[in-house]
């Protein structure tokens, strides 16, 4: 591979994520605020409005 990741860097860069476990520190919104911005994160634009929720945009 010519972007420096070789097979070596990419098992050693796998065995960090690992032992790092980003995913137990991932829990997402737990306010009922939170999850409603969250939910808003795909927006794109158009027709926000007919989908009945208030994004704020």
């Amino acid at each position: 591979m010519n972007n420096g990741w070789n097979t070596a860097r990419q098992a050693q860069q796998a065995a960090a994520i690992h032992h790092w476990k980003p995913w137990e520190k991932s829990t997402g919104p737990k306010t009922p605020e939170g999850k409603q911005k969250a939910s808003c994160n795909a927006y794109k634009g158009g027709g926000w409005a007919s989908c009945g929720k208030n994004c704020g945009y």
